[in-house]
């Protein structure tokens, strides 16, 4: 099949890869072409700015958290056939990928899906250098590790970021093209904008009043300096793609004891089928009972979401409906469970203590019973208190960084810039519904890919389930001084890093787990089938399904 595809790759982090492609993303879509992003690697902010930039959802490609197979199946469900175009954005530099190895790295998403690469080179104060450096990383070719093949591998175009000008890029050009002899594609002046950042990456779209017009601005100029049709007839050459078409894997789900426990019981178990409920149960299947209604908090401080992960969940059968814990003064009506993503919380801690009605929803309705998934910054939420920090060093704030600096940025509602160099050490009231405070720190302290096992049955699923994930994170939970509810268990996961480092964490109370852990649901499909399974077992029979969807 023809599917035109380009990788934006980059020689490092921070070389401008994010700003390249969301150029591109709209220089094409102005230029009238179906243009679909994707993003390798477990981002979360830069799909939201992509789809600013092009009007689609941003698909996120990971050959850590999805087998290989999938990853493939992925790219072909969404990619469109020419003349459309695919733009995949790297993660990190082209070859970083697990530890020392190049697992889960640009280069492996690349030969997965046989994609042309041009790499990004921040050219500062460099010209023969650069072609040193491009020369270097399309030669390059590491031991062929863990199944990870990149004979294929084809950097087929280089584009330049920060020029001074025409003059410069002149001799980048020459430099590159005499001796490495792949074409150069343009680039990017040094004088062209930048987007605000924190302490996580970029600021989220939803926060960036204005975005589309900044994006038109961008694609403006790098229409001016960029080579749009050779970057085409690079992507239309890309070989015909063949995959598998990406299916959902039914699982048979796991069920724990639903019963609450009370002080001094045992973990429960997978729970046994009971045969005099099997005529029952096949009858039962005959009657098409109503989706699962799935609640999920997504506004400006919960916004870390894949967007397949939206889509498996409806293909597992349930029904979404979004809510905002920052706007709404109550969960909607006829929730049969809850999932709280990721975000930034403690940006919006003080709108989140000041919104004390639909905190007290959440909490009643968790205490009575109503399964809940929360992942990061949904823990926090559900913690009895958040405390944010301001760090001066990279404040949890919008910064718009500059060539040769930072200059002041807003904080979201505020019209005062925020030079990020207070601290604060309030805490601000949380749900409550764990009794943990959540502190923000000065440094990272979890980033990676890992494993997790459950340490007990739970709505996850059964002791020892493993499965693939993702941690990062600037805070912390503490656990109470004195806590006798034997209801929580802390800590229900056990992690461990590639290389063999290890930790632990989760929180789990009646149907509620939460932990730091980020997960991929299409990789570990068992997980969100058991979930959903459970949120389905305890629902009301009979009950009228609200409509609101926020």
């Amino acid at each position: 099949m023809n599917l035109p595809r380009l990788t934006l790759a980059a020689s490092r982090s921070g070389a401008g890869k994010s700003t390249l492609a969301l150029v591109l993303l709209a220089a094409m879509r102005q230029r009238g072409l179906e243009v679909q992003p994707f993003k390798a690697g477990p981002d979360y902010i830069d799909p939201t700015l992509h789809r600013a930039a092009c009007g689609r959802p941003s698909y996120n490609l990971d050959a850590f958290l999805l087998p290989g197979r999938t990853v493939r199946g992925l790219f072909l469900r969404h990619a469109p056939p020419a003349p459309g175009l695919s733009i995949v954005e790297g993660v990190m530099g082209l070859y970083d990928g697990l530890g020392a190895g190049v697992v889960a790295s640009t280069a492996h998403v690349a030969a997965l899906l046989k994609s042309p690469v041009v790499l990004v080179v921040d050219a500062k104060g460099q010209a023969m250098s650069a072609a040193a450096l491009v020369q270097g990383f399309a030669r390059f070719r590491p031991k062929e590790r863990n199944g990870v093949n990149l004979k294929s591998l084809n950097i087929a175009g280089v584009i330049f970021n920060r020029v001074a000008g025409a003059g410069q890029y002149a001799l980048l050009r020459r430099a590159v093209e005499d001796n490495c002899a792949i074409p150069c594609l343009g680039y990017l002046a040094t004088a062209s904008p930048t987007l605000p950042q924190r302490h996580l990456g970029l600021v989220p779209a939803q926060e960036m009043p204005g975005l589309e017009a900044h994006i038109r601005t961008l694609a403006t100029l790098g229409k001016k300096t960029l080579d749009l049709d050779g970057l085409i007839e690079i992507a239309g050459a890309a070989p015909d793609f063949n995959a598998q078409p990406l299916r959902t894997v039914a699982t048979s789900p796991v069920l724990w004891d639903s019963t609450f426990r009370k002080a001094g019981e045992s973990m429960p178990g997978p729970r046994e089928p009971d045969p005099r409920k099997a005529e029952s149960t096949a009858r039962s299947k005959e009657k098409r009972r109503p989706p699962v209604c799935l609640g999920i908090a997504q506004d400006a401080a919960f916004s870390f979401y894949y967007q397949d992960n939206f889509d498996y969940l409806r293909e597992l059968g349930a029904r979404i409906i979004f809510f905002s814990p920052l706007r709404d003064s109550s969960l909607p009506p006829n929730l049969d469970g809850v999932f709280l993503g990721g975000g930034f919380p403690e940006i919006f801690a003080p709108e989140l203590e000041n919104n004390r009605c639909f905190r007290s929803s959440l909490f009643h309705a968790l205490e009575e019973g109503m399964p809940a998934y929360a992942e990061c910054g949904g823990l926090l939420y559900l913690c009895k208190s958040l405390t944010p920090l301001l760090r001066p060093e990279n404040p949890a704030s919008s910064l718009l960084t500059k060539n040769e600096g930072e200059a002041p940025g807003l904080r979201p509602g505020s019209s005062t810039p925020d030079k990020g160099l207070a601290t604060e050490d309030r805490a601000y009231a949380m749900c409550g519904f764990f009794p943990h405070a959540a502190q923000m720190t000065p440094r990272l302290q979890t980033f990676g890919y890992a494993r997790a096992r459950l340490r007990a049955a739970c709505p996850l699923g059964p002791a020892q389930r493993s499965f693939s994930a993702h941690e990062f994170h600037y805070s912390r939970i503490v656990a109470p001084e004195e806590e006798n509810d034997s209801s929580l268990l802390f800590p229900l996961m056990d992690m461990e890093k590639p290389d063999g480092r290890a930790w632990s964490g989760g929180l789990w109370k009646k149907n509620t787990v939460a932990g730091y852990a980020h997960l991929y649901f299409r990789g570990c499909p068992e997980v969100m089938a058991s979930f959903l399974a459970l949120c389905s077992a305890l629902r009301k029979g009979g009950k009228k399904r609200g409509e609101r969807i926020c």
